[in-house]
Parts: C-alpha cells; structure tokens; sequence
C-alpha cells in the first residue's frame, strides 16, 4: 500500500514537471524558431525588471527626462508661431467649397452672390509603378456660379482636387480607390499568408499563430521630420498625454484616452540613436536596409508589396530628397500636392510660421489623407509611411501645430480598429533639430542624436505573442537606429519566422528580439561622431598649445574655412563671397573607437581616435575685397588619427566632399560642416540655380 501511494505521489510528481516543461517551452516556442545566437538572451528579456546589469551605452538622466525651465527659455520663449490658417487665408472669403461625403463631387456654394466666377482643376497622381512626376502647371477650367450652389462631378481618378476664384482658394486630397489594385494585392496577401504557414507546419515543433495572421491589418507610421525625443515631449503636449495614458504612466484625462489605453500598449524607446546628420543618411537605411551598395536588401514598400499590402508615401515637400526614390513603389503617393501649395499659397519647408494650405495646416491635410486611405482600403492589408517637415525649421516651435492633428489621428484611428487588433502604429523622426541656437549648445547637439521611436501595438497580440512584448520592454532602455527600424518592420512580417534577409543584414536586429546589454555605437552601425552615449569634453577655446596634440582652435578654424572657401568656384561665382574667421564660439573633444564599418581587416590593430568639434563665425568679403557685416555661423567635425592606421573613412552627408590632410604626426578628416545660420532666399535660390550647394555659398 505505502509503495503505490508513493508510486502515485511520484506520478503526480512527474505530471508536474510534464506541466511546467509544457508551459516554458510554450512561452520559448517563438524564440527557438529563431536564430540560435538569440536564444541566450531570452533570460534577459523575460527578466528584465528583476535584474538589470550594467549597460555599455547609458545616458545621463538629464537627457531622458528633459531641461530646465531655464535652459529651455533660453531657446524657445520668441512669440509662439502659431497662425490660424482661416484668418490667414480666408478673412476675404465670400465663398466655400468642400468635398462630398463620398469625395466624388466638389460642392461651391456663397451666401450672397449668385454669379461669381471660380476655377477649378483635378490632377491626377502616379499608379504603383510609376515615377513621380511634380506638376509644373495646373489645368485650370472655368465656371460661372449661377446658382448658390454648384456641384462638379469629382474624375474618379483625381487625388488632388483645386478650386479658387479671385479672392479664395481651397485644395483637397482624396484618395482614388484603384479596384486592381485592391484586388491584386488581396490575392498577394493569401498567397503570402499561405506560404508563411506552410513554412510553419514544415517544423516539427508545434508553432504559434503568425502575428498579422488577418487578410487586413495596418502599419502606420508617422515620421516628424528633425524633433528630437525631448522637444516632442516639449512641443506635442495632447500627443504626449495620450501616449502616456496607453502606457500607463498617467491617468487618461477622458472617456476616449480611456478606450484607447484599455485595448494598446506603448513602448517608448529612450536611446533611438541618428546614424546620420539629416535626413537622408538617416531615412535611406530605413528604407532600403543598409548600406545599401553593400547588400541585396529588399527596400520596405517592395517587401510590403510581396507581402500583399496597399501602400501610400505621403511627404509634405515638393523637392523632397526621398520622393523621387520611392514614390514608383507605393500605391499612392500624393506629394504633387504640395508643389501645388508651394504655388498658390507660398508653401515653403523651412517658414517658420505654421505651414498652411488654404484654410488648414499642411499636417491636417496630411492626416486627413491617410485616414481616407485607410478608410477606402479597409479590406485590404495596409502599409503607410508619412514624412511630415513641420520641425524643419529654425525656431522650434512649428512642430506645435502638429500637435492636434496626430493627437485627433491616433485617438480615431485608435479608436476606430480597437476591436481589430490589428493595427500598428509607429511614431518616429529622422534627427533631431539641426539649425538655430537649440543645435550649438550641448543639450542640442545631444538632442540631435536622440529622435524620438513610440511603437503602439495591441494589447492582444500581447497574448498571441508574449515573447515579443518582454522583447519590446527591454529594448525601450537599449542603443537602437533605423537600421533596427527596417529588421523589425520585415519581422512583424513573418513573425514568428525570421525576416528572410537575417544573415544578409551586417548590423540591423529586429527589435521583436531582445537586444544585448553591451551593444555599442560601432556595433550597432553607429559613426562615432553621432553616438549619443560617447561624451564630448569641452576645451578652451584659447588654447595656443594642446598637451596632446589637438590642434589649436584658431589652426581648426582656419582648416574649416578654407575647405568652405573651396566647396565654390567663386572667381565664376562672384556673388558667393570668400568667408574669413570672426569668432571661436565653442570647442571640444571626443575620444571614439573605430566605428564597425571601418573594421574591415580584422588583422589591422585599430587605434584609439579623436573628433574635435567646434562652432564658430565667419564674416564674408565683398567682390571688392573689403569686409561685410554679414556673419554666419557653422559647426564643424574633424576625426584625428595616427598615422599609419587605415583611413576608411566615408563622408557623412551629401555634397560634402570629405577633406583629408596631416597634422603633425596625424591624419585628419572632416567629417561634416554645417551652416546653422538663416540661409536668406534669394541667395539660396540663385546658388540652387547655378548647381551650386547653397550652404556654402554666402553671398556677399
């Protein structure tokens, strides 16, 4: 009897062990149907907030959580910019037009004329396929109100409608339901699907569900272009308060916060770090993987298309430096309407004062666009990438109106498909700011680095996929980039399946895979100069001798000056004057490791490396030789080195040639210039004119 009893007690003994190996390989089963190498950070995720070791890159709190009052002042406290667009554009209004509920037929109507004479104009913008092609002229047809109202019927494939008459104009966006495509894309998305599981049942192991396992979910991603992550925190008070209600640091301030924060849950990611000074060398990698003469990288909205998506690229700049990449590979793109703006309504990207087209910001425009998207193809997977420039500019402060048009977007959108639980949102910049006083003090040259990353995802998927919210968490605190950005947007593709690329990819990891504590700048692809967790150590600016070797301020200057002197032909080019040094403004030093692109040869022993950075002002000669009173202001960046070490260097931005030279026993490189000055318009118009850079032409 005492033997069966213990029999029956060690049985009950081996179920549970039975139970509790079942449930741990259930929570495991996402990771072992990963890479090897990341099985043993597992621990570290799913441990997260009970042990927390020492981490490579950490940041001074001062930088999480903010400035002072004071130091903010210092920088923001001019007339807040902020302009009504109706008062703006439509105090002389006696006319209104608007769309239909339908968005098929335009309706003009006055309250006290029955003849009045307006225009109006349908422009069509590109199929998937495409190039962009930025609409020079506007074919303008004219009408004759005889009535109070008077009803066009919309061309069923504009997507930029434009009506005026002599004392109002207004422009409105539709979006142009293109049956073959929804079709097309619905059949992809089965096919792709189907694939995804027979990929999965090929495993031995029992899987967990796909994450987008629906015929219909979204992507959505907001990128606010130059905002660091502290200045959207400053500038974007509604979008904030939302955001911290979905993740649970404050309480919701009303009954729709309260919808939303019971059904998403929101990682903030601290350490989203540039790898780049704008927003090219920043938003390519995004887009296309990195780097991308090196790889056979699938770019995003191809890899959305495979995986039979409808997407839309929507930017707010008529000479944007992405549009014409990417535009031939969305579905829709409705970027024609901006060069439209910048005609009729003086649209420029870098005015600061709010950018408003007809009677509304810009940005409503924007958001208004992308919820008609979503709207027009609910039963189709959707992908879309917005790029809005209302931080390009000096002042700071235009990004604030901003602020209630994403706040009123993410609490519909939100809304709206809470009970899909199929949507994601992502809410990123390319950089932070990069002109005005803001970028020349050390809180803002740090900022620049720091843009900030919110993903908003779910609640349910939480249960579909626990894995990948402690993978979430615990990469909120890690060194990530836009490189992680691309990784993890393929990922949500395929998950619980690597992206196919995985071991194509030199440095980009999928942020759905918990990151290593001591990841650092040069392994996660990071240039030195733009890691945000290596310090600067500020230097005299009157030094005439430097202990190790660092050139003199004054020597730097003048190097810097003579490469800006040499970026323009100026004996063809007299209006672009000759710049002489007028000022040190400041002067530092950053002692850096090799980033991980320059450690081509293994064999090499890679020595310690110096940047020295430094602001200062130049005053610019006249065509006679005399000097102006025109100062202008830059920021400059050299890397120091010994010589004798490999000089793999690649130059940081576009039209910057990088300049190489010796100082005494080293090899210096300038690694960027830049001109935070206002640039006046008429000196920048002629410089673009003649197929010059406009940053380094001053004119006399």
């Amino acid at each position: 009897m005492m033997g069966f009893q213990r029999r029956k007690k060690s049985s009950k003994v081996f179920m549970l062990y039975v139970l509790t190996a079942a449930i741990f390989l259930a929570c495991l089963m996402p990771f072992i149907l990963l890479e090897e190498r990341d099985i043993a950070h597992i621990e570290l995720a799913l441990n997260e907030f009970l042990t927390t070791p020492n981490q490579t890159c950490t940041l001074d709190s001062k930088v999480l959580q903010g400035y002072s009052a004071d130091e903010i002042a210092l920088y923001f406290t001019r007339k807040d910019p902020l302009t009504n667009c109706l008062d703006r554009f439509g105090k002389y209004q006696s006319s209104f037009s608007r769309l239909s509920a339908s968005d098929s037929v335009l309706e003009v109507s006055t309250s006290h004329s029955t003849q009045e004479n307006f225009h109006y104009a349908f422009v069509n913008t590109p199929s998937y396929g495409e190039k962009l092609r930025f609409s020079q002229h506007v074919q303008w047809q004219a009408v004759q109100m005889r009535n109070k109202t008077t009803n066009i019927d919309v061309i069923p494939e504009a997507e930029i409608v434009l009506v005026k008459s002599a004392k109002w104009k207004q422009l409105y966006l539709r979006v142009a339901f293109r049956k073959e495509v929804a079709k097309q894309q619905q059949q992809r998305r089965k096919e792709w699907l189907h694939k995804q599981h027979a990929e999965l049942d090929n495993r031995t192991l029992p899987r967990p569900p796909l994450l987008l396992n629906d015929s219909n979910p979204s992507i959505i991603h907001i990128d606010l272009d130059s905002t660091s992550r502290a200045h959207f925190r400053r500038m974007l008070p509604q979008t904030v308060a939302l955001l911290d209600a979905i993740a649970g640091t404050t309480n919701a301030n009303n009954n729709d916060e309260n919808e939303v924060e019971a059904y998403y849950n929101l990682f903030d990611f601290e350490l989203h770090n540039v790898i780049g000074d704008n927003t090219v060398p920043n938003m390519l990698p995004f887009l296309h993987g990195w780097p991308k003469e090196k790889t056979s990288m699938t770019p995003l909205f191809d890899a959305m298309h495979e995986a039979g998506f409808v997407s839309a690229y929507v930017q707010d700049d008529c000479h944007s430096s992405l549009a014409p990449k990417h535009s031939n590979i969305a579905h829709h793109t409705p970027n024609q309407a901006w060069c439209i703006a910048q005609k009729e309504w003086g649209y420029w990207d870098l005015s600061e004062d709010t950018r408003c087209i007809g009677d509304r910001p810009s940005n409503a425009h924007a958001f208004e666009y992308i919820q008609r998207f979503l709207d027009t193809y609910k039963d189709n997977a959707r992908y879309v990438f917005a790029h809005l420039g209302d931080g390009h500019e000096v002042s700071g402060t235009v990004i604030r109106s901003v602020d209630l048009s994403l706040h009123t977007f993410l609490q519909e959108t939100l809304k709206k498909q809470r009970k899909h639980s199929n949507t994601i949102i992502l809410i990123s910049s390319d950089h932070g700011m990069r002109y005005g006083g803001w970028r020349r003090s050390a809180s803002g040259f740090l900022e620049h680095k720091l843009p900030p990353l919110f993903i908003i995802m779910p609640r349910q998927m939480q249960t579909n996929a626990p894995a990948i919210y402690a993978a979430l968490r615990h990469n909120t605190k890690l060194l990530n980039t836009k490189l992680d950005l691309h990784m993890t947007l393929k990922h949500l593709l395929r998950w619980p399946l690597q992206p196919l690329e995985t071991k194509q990819q030199a440095v980009g990891v999928s942020l759905l895979m918990p990151l290593s504590y001591d990841r650092t700048c040069s392994s996660a692809g990071i240039p030195e100069e733009f890691c945000s967790c290596s310090p600067w150590h500020e230097r005299s600016i009157n030094t005439t001798q430097d202990a190790v070797g660092n050139p003199t301020p004054h020597r730097l200057a003048n190097l810097f000056i003579e490469a800006i002197n040499d970026m323009v032909p100026r004996q063809k080019f007299s209006y672009c004057g000759a710049v002489q040094l007028h000022q040190i403004l400041h002067f530092s030093s950053q002692e850096i490791q090799p980033n991980v692109f320059e450690q081509w040869n293994s064999a090499l022993q890679q020595p310690l490396q110096r940047n020295l950075r430094m602001g200062f002002s130049t005053t610019t000669l006249s065509t006679h030789g005399g000097n102006t009173n025109n100062v202008t202001e830059w920021q400059a960046v050299m890397n120091l080195r010994a010589f004798g070490a490999e000089d793999l260097v690649v130059g940081i931005e576009q039209g910057f040639q990088t300049k190489r030279g010796m100082f005494n026993t080293e090899i210096y490189t300038m690694r960027s210039i830049e001109r935070p000055s206002d640039w006046p318009k008429e000196c920048r118009d002629r410089a673009f004119a003649d197929g010059l850079d406009p940053k380094y032409c001053v004119c006399a």
